[in-house]
């Protein structure tokens, strides 16, 4: 497939797929006078690298994670340096955190529009239990 179909089909907007690969985080296959061509399987691999950097990752700690996934994948035991790991533990918390503050938020938000006329709209099957 090519870069507009794989755009539309993960929602990440073309530009920004030809940033990961130049990062080399995508790779396309390249053939003599033909435009690039992806594979099936990238469709997945551009949506994981996507949430990697929404969760904050930096590209070398995307870089880290995408290698250690690849490894795992070929049933090898997947390593790192230990500061590279001391890395990934300190953006594990740092997604808490942002987890928590989004929680807090969104009860919040809750709370608002229970007060409200239109509390109907609050679907406290999704509220999670205390």
């Amino acid at each position: 497939m090519r870069i507009a179909e794989l755009a539309e089909r993960t929602g990440v907007p073309a530009t920004r797929l030809r940033s990961y690969e130049e990062e080399g985080l995508l790779v396309a296959v390249r053939a003599s006078h033909a435009p690039d061509e992806y594979e099936p399987s990238a469709i997945d691999h551009v949506v994981t690298v996507d949430n990697l950097f929404d969760a904050g990752l930096t590209t070398r700690l995307v870089r880290v994670v995408l290698d250690l996934d690849e490894t795992r994948a070929s049933r090898a035991v997947p390593d790192c340096s230990r500061a590279t790991a001391e890395s990934l533990h300190a953006q594990i918390a740092s997604i808490d955190a942002r987890i928590d503050c989004l929680r807090q938020s969104r009860e919040t938000v809750r709370s608002y529009l229970r007060q409200s006329s239109h509390a109907d709209l609050v679907d406290e099957r999704s509220v999670p239990a205390a």
